[in-house]
């Protein structure tokens, strides 16, 4: 007899379409016993159709088994959805602020060097007046953290970055709560040697969980000549989706929604 190997998916799948038979069978039922509130003859003619304190135990227990089955799968969709309206919330604020300050302050590639203004004059000066509702965090406890590098990759290492750096690195808070992190350059102070850069770091919820690269933060990067992009903008796309995997560091993940087509894939690290 040739045998047959059932995977543990398909007996969960089974399961399900048995309990919703189940489920459907039982309200026709009960369909059948409303109708009989007019036609009373039917009731004495089907008497198996009175409710029992045994079949209400019955139709909880199936409507529990199959939220449990829906709801979760439901409520990450709904997450997932969040998510990507949040980052194409702060992606399109960034590149509207951008446009709005090459009106006042000349061709984005012809301002003043970031590194040599310092985080804070050079956002407060370009960006801040664009901002509505924005507030500066003093500390990184000011944001709302509970240390200096709350942040982990999206292969659940530790990510290295600090929320604040003096002159380097300077945290907002916007209205809707998102924490814009503001870097002009990086490098270490024991050896006094700094380079310059011109990321934008989001952690769209805040300081609340789960602070991971790909999840909740994403990052940007200021172009002399394409605006604001995601960071990994200009990489090939196995490049983007080894970076933005269970095994990668996640910094290359808003390029990958934004190449996906502003979607989560299947081989997306959420």
């Amino acid at each position: 007899m040739k045998k047959v190997y059932t995977t543990k998916k398909n007996i969960i799948y089974k399961r399900k379409q048995l309990c919703i038979k189940n489920f459907l069978t039982l309200i026709k039922c009960r369909l059948k016993l409303l109708d009989g509130v007019f036609k009373v003859t039917r009731l004495h003619a089907n008497p198996k159709c009175a409710f029992t304190f045994a079949e209400v135990l019955i139709t909880l227990g199936i409507i529990g088994v199959v939220a449990a089955m829906t709801l979760p799968t439901i409520t990450a969709n709904a997450n997932k959805k969040q998510v990507i309206s949040q980052v194409k919330k702060n992606f399109s604020i960034l590149n509207q602020g951008l446009r709005l300050s090459e009106v006042e302050n000349g061709e984005y590639k012809y301002w003043n060097s970031g590194l040599s203004m310092g985080a804070k004059e050079y956002f407060e000066k370009y960006y801040k007046p664009y901002f509505k509702g924005i507030r500066e965090c003093t500390s990184y406890s000011d944001c709302g953290y509970s240390k200096q590098y709350p942040w982990i990759r999206a292969n659940g290492g530790l990510w290295e970055y600090a929320v604040m750096r003096q002159n380097l690195r300077q945290p907002y808070v916007l209205a809707d709560g998102t924490i814009l992190i503001f870097s002009t350059g990086s490098g270490t102070s024991e050896e006094n040697v700094f380079m310059s850069n011109n990321y934008i770091y989001f952690d769209i919820n805040g300081p609340k969980k789960p602070n991971q690269l790909g999840k909740d933060v994403f990052i940007f990067i200021r172009t002399s000549d394409k605006g604001i992009q995601p960071d990994c903008y200009n990489m090939d796309e196995n490049s983007i989706d080894n970076n933005c995997s269970a095994t990668g560091a996640g910094t290359c993940c808003a390029a990958k929604l934004i190449k996906d087509g502003w979607e989560f894939k299947n081989n997306y690290p959420y």
